[in-house]
């Protein structure tokens, strides 16, 4: 029963241990919030938006746990001791997302200007249509479809809650700060066969460290001469994660372990 209830998938299937749940809530909400609340956001309308965003998430989860993966030669099969139950119930779980989704749509379309309901239900529509290309193709075509759905899964929130004013630095700013640098090191694994973006990301803890201390430092070159109160709190934001990039690296580097051993990257010929 506790899986109708949102996020419970999620953490069934996608982030199982302490640690992942750990940096999913840095790397995600925490990071979310911050940008929220320093942009002068509706806290309540990011939180609705956010619950809604990762229900409709759960269910391209279900679709490729319990479609896609059966056109697969070598699934990965999720869910094992409850997968009967699940399968069984699939369309309910279904259903009580989808309805939260509409009940959160309907509540919060009203509280938001023009702009914002313009691209808050563009972003609904391109993670409808990013899902269902990301859970039927299987071909490079992912790299792009993947970078898609984690793009409105880090802007859906953040447009509801924050006002268009803003978006001509913020929006970019969020590609940049992780789906763009995501989907680099997604395309990095070994189905793809892009070896030059393997070549280009090696150590994916470094390369993280790199990227955010570049963007950091390309802000404070853009502060000097512009002396931007906008931009600042785009400084204060890539640092924070830039502080939990360099955290992770040291403590990869100190217990002499990779990051990430899941065998679809094979980080370890990329590393010497």
């Amino acid at each position: 029963m506790k899986l109708y209830i949102p996020f419970s998938y999620l953490l069934l299937t996608r982030i199982k241990t302490k640690h992942e749940r750990i940096s999913w809530f840095i790397i995600y909400p925490a990071f979310l919030i911050i940008a929220t609340l320093l942009f002068n956001g509706d806290l309540l309308n990011f939180m609705l938006t956010f619950c809604m965003t990762m229900s409709l998430y759960e269910i391209g989860y279900l679709d490729n746990d319990f479609r896609t993966v059966k056109k697969e030669k070598n699934p990965t099969v999720r869910a094992d001791e409850q997968r009967s139950w699940i399968e069984h119930n699939l369309q309910y779980l279904i259903g009580i997302r989808l309805l939260i989704a509409l009940l959160v749509v309907f509540y919060i379309i009203p509280s938001i200007d023009f702009i914002q309901k313009s691209i808050f239900i563009f972003l609904l529509c391109l993670l409808a249509f990013g899902f269902y290309f990301h859970n039927t193709l299987r071909s490079r075509w992912n790299v792009l479809t993947y970078f898609i759905v984690v793009l409105c899964r880090y802007l859906i929130p953040v447009v509801v809650a924050v006002k268009s004013e803003f978006y001509g630095y913020l929006i970019p700013f969020i590609i940049i700060a992780f789906p763009l640098v995501r989907t680099i090191e997604h395309a990095c694994k070994e189905k793809y066969e892009l070896r030059r973006i393997k070549l280009l990301v090696r150590n994916p803890d470094n390369f993280r460290v790199k990227w955010y201390a570049g963007i950091t430092l390309l802000l404070l070159i853009f502060i000097v001469f512009y002396e931007n109160e906008i931009v600042f709190r785009l400084v204060l934001l890539s640092v924070y994660f830039l502080l939990y990039r360099m955290m992770t690296f040291y403590f990869a580097r100190s217990k002499n372990i990779l990051r990430n051993k899941h065998s679809s990257y094979k980080w370890d010929e990329n590393e010497k």
